[in-house]
């Protein structure tokens, strides 16, 4: 146990305690009672050296060590979050004015664009509530490049042609 066994416990201390203890008695090394009794003497431990007692007759590990947790994930940064919305704004505008062009030189009376209007701006009015809250787009990773979708990334996908 890192420190001495006069040093004051943290509750973390004492829940990877009480794991162990539940650990061991799912092994099969300690009765139920058993267990009750050390699970209660170790949340009311003051010290490492009480924590080390309850812990002393078992194998293994004297304190598991603690859980590891993931780091959260970094943001990124603003050049890349404005690259993000330009190339999103383009993929909006694009195709939204093609069509309204070709309508336009048609002359057709009918203006069948608004259907494309209608689903890239359902498409673009989620991706820019997204955006505003600062949730990552589903379709690219932190960084802003596109995330592959449907199995490994390209460059460990096996070709099956030579």
């Amino acid at each position: 146990m890192p420190g001495s066994a006069d040093l004051r416990v943290s509750d973390a201390e004492r829940e990877r305690v009480v794991e162990r203890l539940r650990a061991a008695a799912g092994e099969g090394r300690l009765a139920t009672e058993e267990l009750e009794d050390r699970i209660s003497e170790a949340l009311a431990a003051r010290t490492h050296g009480d924590l080390e007692k309850l812990l002393a007759d078992l194998p293994g590990p004297r304190l598991p060590a603690p859980r590891q947790t993931r780091p959260p994930a970094p943001r990124p940064d603003p050049h890349q979050r404005r690259e993000l919305l330009a190339r999103q704004t383009v993929g909006f505008l694009t195709p939204n004015a093609v069509c309204i062009a070709v309508w336009a030189a048609t002359g057709a009376a009918n203006f069948w664009p608004k259907w494309v209007l209608l689903f890239t701006g359902i498409w673009y009015v989620v991706f820019l509530i997204r955006y505003m809250g600062h949730v990552e787009h589903e379709h690219y990773d932190q960084r802003g490049n596109p995330r592959h979708r449907g199995g490994p990334p390209p460059h460990r996908r096996r070709r099956y042609y030579r």
